[in-house]
């Protein structure tokens, strides 16, 4: 391998024991964003928004604000006596109409203009005429047999937004993750055996390749999906909010039972024997490697942002330490392809910008037109492809993006 292709691998430092999980690291981060963290209890979640492996290292840029409802349905053919609850978020592609009087409904609307229009809750509505199906969660159920819906109430749920990094790299594809009380994360402090300054200066790396890359975070996004709610979550990755408890105290999750007190009393003669005692094994500090790309070492001399612009000496543990250049690391990548996940959440814009990479560009405007983002890109098939007119290699080049994340070199 050339010189100018040497992985130089340096480690992260982080201390396993101060872990929170998502809602305990937003409540102390919030106002501390973007942090570096490393995920060190990974959870196989219902949705892709808490679904992290263990290691995963993510850059939290900052955290979204999705403005989301609850709705109370009633059945056909079920008890009148129980309910259950969903949750929709206002930008949903799914009309309804508002009930005026018992025989008499509004036009279909958006859940927008009903909340902009009506402001008082509860809210009786339906599914507007021309929507038979509706799709809760992974399942598709009939809207006759929905007999009514409630909107109680509107809420808001926060998720991180951020960018993942894999083997150093990082990922220019934005990756939403809710506040899973199941993901445990730990707050990534430095670099083994470098300064904090050369910390500092990776970080800063990391900021300025996302700014030239003209990455953007909506801080409106989150799950897009209606989701069934239960004491155990709303659906979307996330935990109940409070507020919600109180309204609704069907979703307040109840204490485990205690355990009765003992019947027989205690004999104090009777001597009980010692637990074992534990093998306490010394551990190292636990650290992941990822690895970048260095082409060329700064010089041991550089210009200071001082006004006098005096030169001044780095710090003698970062002799080893190959600075990146934003321009090399857009260069060379030691990985070619898109996480699967980032796919999955892309946008109309990026699906059209991969388009671009695989060489496909004269088929952009076809994905533009007909709305394809990532969630309707990863359920195409060979047979949806041959009808943009696509060649057989194009279609297996854009299936193995797919697949795979795999770009061509």
């Amino acid at each position: 391998m050339a010189a100018e292709g040497v992985l130089k691998r340096f480690p992260y430092e982080y201390d396993e024991t101060q872990t929170y999980n998502g809602h305990e690291l937003f409540l102390k981060y919030q106002n501390r964003f973007p942090l570096l963290t490393i995920v060190v209890q990974g959870d196989y979640g219902k949705t892709v928004f808490d679904d992290f492996s263990n290691d995963q290292v993510y850059r939290i840029h900052t955290y979204t604000r999705q403005r989301r409802v609850v709705i109370r349905e009633s059945r056909v053919k079920q008890d009148p006596l129980t309910c259950s609850f969903t949750s929709y978020p206002v930008d949903t592609f799914y009309k309804f109409c508002v009930m005026k009087n018992r025989n008499e409904w509004t036009e279909p609307m958006t859940m927008r203009d009903i909340l902009n229009e009506f402001s008082s809750f509860p809210i009786m509505v339906k599914f507007s005429p021309n929507c038979k199906m509706v799709k809760i969660n992974d399942a598709f159920d009939r809207t006759e047999k929905i007999q009514a819906m409630l909107i109680i109430t509107e809420y808001e749920e926060n998720f991180f937004t951020g960018n993942c990094l894999d083997n150093g790299v990082i990922d220019p594809g934005v990756t939403l993750a809710a506040l899973s009380p199941h993901i445990r994360y730990a707050e990534i402090t430095g670099i083994k055996g470098k300064s904090p300054e050369t910390f500092h200066k990776h970080l800063q790396t990391l900021e300025r390749f996302l700014e030239s890359n003209d990455v953007t975070f909506d801080t409106c996004a989150g799950n897009p999906d209606a989701t069934r709610m239960s004491e155990n979550g709303t659906g979307t990755g996330n935990p109940v909010p409070g507020m919600l408890t109180t309204i609704i105290p069907e979703l307040k999750k109840e204490p485990p039972p205690k355990l009765p007190m003992r019947n027989q009393p205690r004999n104090p003669n009777k001597e009980r024997p010692l637990p074992e005692v534990p093998k306490i094994h010394d551990k190292p500090r636990a650290v992941v490697s990822p690895t970048f790309v260095g082409k060329k070492q700064l010089s041991p001399t550089w210009q200071s942002d001082s006004p006098g612009g005096a030169t001044s000496q780095p710090n003698s543990s970062d002799g080893e330490y190959t600075y990146l250049h934003i321009d090399e690391l857009k260069k060379e990548r030691t990985t070619n392809s898109v996480s699967v996940r980032s796919i999955r959440q892309s946008s109309v814009s990026q699906v059209c910008q991969y388009l671009r990479l695989l060489g496909l560009d004269e088929y952009v405007g076809l994905f533009k037109e007909g709305l394809i983002d990532g969630q309707i890109l990863v359920e195409l098939t060979a047979d949806h492809l041959a009808d943009f007119k696509m060649s057989r290699l194009e279609i297996v080049k854009l299936m193995k993006f797919i697949k795979s994340g795999h770009i061509p070199r």
